[in-house]
């Protein structure tokens, strides 16, 4: 139940169907297209939603988010408007949790979480949205906490699933209700993946880290 056994190809897909038509185009129409590869791979069979092929438009709407949000980039004039990113990332949250909520599946809720995230990521890079929930986000992604986190967020991200696997299985063998169940999934099973995946960095990617400061520092 590793992710990456789901996002291997993900990697190889991106790179190359969508890339080249983001090259050529913007943002919007790469994270259209990509979403479109995605559901075709659902409709033609060559993954089912086991698969999760739409991860393909999540990891855009990622790339995205950090090409607007960049002040280099030449879509971060997005960024300079008053639009209301914050209440767009809202939106889409709220009607992921209703289709949760109403048991829609999975390739419905996951893209509106994705958007929603990206609207977020790129509301706190815009200079012009500022003041009450804005600014507290900011503030909550600044603190030391989460920056401690951010030093090992690829082994969050690579660990992440394993460990709320093991407590949503739990969950179902306990025949707890799906309110119990998410209630166990921020209380318990967030802050549990969080301390195995800073375990599996100290183990096994911080070693690595350190061998390339010393290999860049002899060259």
């Amino acid at each position: 139940f590793w992710s990456l056994g789901i996002e291997w190809w993900v990697y190889w897909l991106i790179p190359l169907f969508v890339l080249p038509v983001w090259r050529r185009s913007n943002p919007f129409i790469g994270v259209g297209f990509a979403f479109l590869v995605a559901f075709c791979t659902l409709l033609v069979g060559l993954f089912d939603e086991n698969g999760c092929p739409w991860f393909i438009g999540l990891f855009a709407l990622g790339i995205a988010a950090a090409q607007i949000s960049n002040p280099r980039s030449q879509y971060h004039f997005l960024t300079q408007s008053k639009f209301p990113w914050l209440l767009l990332s809202l939106l889409l949250i709220g009607a992921a949790a209703y289709l949760f909520e109403t048991k829609h599946p999975e390739w419905m809720f996951d893209p509106l979480v994705g958007g929603s995230c990206a609207s977020l990521l790129i509301g706190c890079a815009s200079p012009y949205q500022k003041g009450g929930m804005i600014d507290r986000v900011r503030a909550l992604f600044e603190s030391q906490p989460l920056r401690q986190v951010g030093q090992f967020s690829y082994s969050l991200y690579l660990c992440h699933w394993i460990v709320l696997t093991v407590f949503l299985e739990w969950g179902v063998k306990l025949n707890l209700t799906l309110k119990s169940q998410l209630w166990m999934t921020f209380l318990v099973a967030v802050p549990s993946a969080v301390l195995f995946s800073y375990l599996f960095y100290q183990v096994a990617e911080r070693p690595f880290l350190r061998m390339r400061s010393k290999a860049l520092a002899r060259s």
